[in-house]
């Protein structure tokens, strides 16, 4: 394949500027010499002005890593779908004929859709008269498998440095150093926190430690928000130690809180003192429940007091965050080739 020739700052604006388009993400150079430095050392560093001379398949690449690094694809890897999936079911006696016959008519599928949707003026083509035939001919297997190959070509053209094609059509560009710097909650894409950062924490959980604390408070409230409960944030400074409460559907007028939450961003464990704190809080407001979410533990300590006088305090610790963000990621396939 042809090369590109690249100052060495140019290669770092288009870099970015693709993974803010694709991924909705802006990064600093230092982030992105991050992402890559364990194979590129020395690609994205040193004098601006440098002549580099890179490959077309070699930009594909650091392009993957980067999006793959922020959570936005499920693999770096830049290998086309329909060839990954005949690696994957070669050696599969029963499905790989099954593979074979839906390669065949896929061409043909995807001609006639993207006529009919020319005619129509639309910008989305529909898969559903492949899905249809595939499951008539080759079953429920061959139908989940034309799932395989849409998605796999709606990958393919998301990764393609050379089109416009992106998956979500991001309203802006969120920083990244937001994540970790700034208070501000505020965004289009979530109600508390930012789709773009839980897709990233998705792929960098060890990041939870070092994201700013109200972050670490908007997280939480998104997971809540999320599973269709009322949740109110707190003002952040001078709440009373009550970071969220959290009611039923509806009920947010007119009962006391379902949950108190007390957020704990922190690397020790989370000692007894803010348990028996939190249970005087759930008392005074005639709460159900209060809820600890630490990026650590309870104490050991703590969870004795807890189980000992039978306080009404549950913990969502390190698992359960990670467990949340799993469940919040942006699912990796998108609409068929909507544009």
């Amino acid at each position: 394949m042809g090369a590109i020739y690249f100052r060495r700052i140019e290669l770092v604006t288009s870099l970015n500027e693709l993974v803010g388009y694709k991924a909705g993400v802006a990064l600093t150079r230092e982030q992105m010499h991050g992402f890559v430095q364990a194979d590129e050392p020395d690609l994205l560093v040193g004098h601006d002005d440098s002549m580099l001379r890179v490959r077309s398949e070699h930009f594909d690449e650091l392009l993957c890593k980067l999006l793959y690094a922020v959570g936005n694809i499920r693999s770096p890897n830049i290998m086309p779908n329909h060839l990954q999936m005949f690696h994957r079911f070669k050696k599969d006696k029963r499905l790989f004929p099954i593979y074979l016959k839906l390669s065949e008519q896929w061409p043909k599928f995807l001609e006639r859709g993207v006529d009919e949707a020319m005619a129509k003026g639309e910008k989305a083509i529909d898969p559903r008269p492949f899905f249809n035939w595939a499951k008539k001919e080759c079953g429920m297997e061959g139908a989940a498998m034309a799932l395989l190959i849409c998605e796999g070509l709606n990958e393919d053209m998301h990764k393609s440095s050379l089109g416009q094609f992106r998956r979500m059509e991001w309203e802006d560009v969120a920083d990244l150093v937001g994540l970790f710097e700034s208070e501000k909650l505020e965004t289009p894409h979530g109600e508390f926190f930012d789709q773009r950062f839980v897709d990233f924490l998705s792929h960098n959980f060890q990041s939870i430690d070092q994201i700013n604390w109200r972050k670490f408070e908007g997280l939480t409230c998104e997971f809540f928000h999320r599973v269709g409960l009322d949740v109110k944030i707190g003002k952040g400074r001078n709440d009373d130690s009550i970071d969220a409460r959290i009611w039923a559907k509806g009920k947010s007028a007119t009962k006391p809180p379902l949950i108190l939450v007390q957020c704990k961003r922190q690397k020790d464990k989370v000692e007894k003192v803010v348990v028996k704190a939190l249970y005087a809080d759930v008392i005074h407001e005639k709460a159900k429940l209060g809820l600890v979410v630490t990026s650590s533990a309870l104490s050991p300590g703590a969870q004795k007091v807890c189980s000992a006088r039978s306080y009404p305090v549950a913990e969502s610790n390190r698992d359960t965050l990670k467990k949340w963000i799993g469940a919040m990621r942006t699912p990796y396939s998108g609409i068929f080739l909507g544009e």
